[in-house]
């Protein structure tokens, strides 16, 4: 399970890297706190994890649970040192740290990015050991890719970068600093780089002080810090691009941990490799930045349409009201309606018309009509007989 050899630890930082603490913008974290005390047997206790038959298989029941809540379900071990040893146990809540076979003090995160870069390996690196000279690491992963040379070192290097801040070594620019790199302009702008052996970059425009970046290296770009690393001693070296010292500026300042000289080339590599790294890496702050733009676009117009709706449920409520039906109607419009009512009322008769014959009174309806012979008188000698 173990990897064996020799992975070179981080060198002291450089004098001359000290002044590079203006190069990473928002480096200067909190220091961690102590909270709690756990005791070692607890915390080795829970380092005893079984681990999963094969890459993708279901992790066994794990053991003992005692002290667990101090720094949640424990993601990565880390032992080093002799007569004691120090132990890191690192979780999500934060880290529990302290001599071996002492109590293990836990502390926080000096960041929410530490956190969140332990739970990346957790999630996407099988579990993994690694055993050197004098240190022991174990990650407890769930994922199912089998992590490379270049990445296990990866893991180590930030391991120890997190032991070094658990144990109250105040951060800055320097700690696990692989080179930095300047480039200022004729015109007055400059560029500033610094690569770490954990695979991170931090890129700022120093020109106005406001414009930085974070990124993370891929692997293959970490293979070659990790080559140059090891092979070169620590050096400073300037380099201008115009004859008489007008053109642009360049420094390097490498932190090497390798016992052989720098070589020509190697500065004019360096400066084209930070270059490309400083590009990337506002690349990836510009595209980080428009994701979390469109995504705030995307909340808002969210809401707008929620409260639209809400606003058009309340206005049909407050118009919505139903107008009880008629009883129906049958028959004619005389049959229904009725005569209006004539009590009290006298009938005038029109007057006539000027120059109109006046109309002859009405007639007795008991006389006969003038065509109508009258009616004869019977007399006496009309009696028969």
């Amino acid at each position: 399970m173990g990897t064996s050899g020799r992975l070179p630890s981080s060198t002291p930082a450089l004098a001359a890297a000290l002044a590079l603490a203006a190069l990473a913008p928002g480096c200067r974290e909190r220091p961690v706190e102590a909270e709690r005390t756990i005791p070692y047997d607890e915390a080795v206790a829970l380092s005893r994890v079984p681990q999963a038959a094969e890459p993708g298989a279901a992790a066994p029941a794990r053991g003992p649970r005692r002290g667990a809540a101090a720094v949640g379900e424990p993601m990565l071990l880390y032992r080093h040192g002799e007569r004691p040893c120090r132990l890191l146990m690192a979780g999500p809540a934060g880290v529990a740290t302290g001599a071996c076979g002492g109590r293990l003090a836990r502390k926080l995160y000096t960041g929410p990015d530490r956190a969140e870069r332990l739970r990346g390996f957790v999630e996407r690196f099988a579990p993994f050991e690694i055993d050197v000279e004098g240190e022991e690491l174990e990650l407890l992963g769930r994922g199912t890719e089998e992590p490379t040379a270049t990445e296990r070192r990866m893991v180590l290097e930030w391991t120890r970068r997190l032991d070094q801040e658990a144990a109250g070594v105040p951060p800055n620019a320097a700690m696990g600093l692989a080179f930095a790199w300047h480039r200022a302009e004729p015109g007055g702008g400059c560029e500033d780089l610094a690569v770490y052996l954990t695979g991170e970059v931090r890129a700022s425009a120093c020109g106005d002080g406001t414009a930085a970046a974070t990124a993370s290296l891929p692997a293959a770009d970490l293979e070659r810090v990790y080559a140059w690393h090891d092979r070169y001693r620590p050096f400073q070296a300037v380099a201008s691009a115009g004859g008489n010292g007008d053109g642009e500026r360049q420094r390097v300042l490498f932190a090497g941990g390798g016992e052989e000289p720098r070589d020509e080339g190697l500065v004019a590599e360096l400066g084209s490799f930070s270059a490309r790294a400083y590009r990337e890496a506002f690349a990836d702050e510009v595209m980080r930045a428009e994701e979390a733009r469109l995504a705030e676009e995307a909340r808002l117009a969210a809401a707008r349409a929620a409260a639209a709706a809400a606003a058009a449920r309340q206005a049909a409520a407050a118009t919505d009201f139903t107008v009880p039906p008629a009883d129906p109607v049958v028959g004619t419009v005389e049959e229904v309606l009725p005569a209006p009512s004539m009590v009290g009322v006298e009938e005038s008769e029109p007057e006539p018309e000027p120059g109109a014959d006046p109309e002859p009174p009405p007639a007795d309806p008991d006389a006969g009509t003038a065509d109508e012979p009258p009616p004869e008188q019977a007399t006496e000698s009309d009696d028969p007989g």
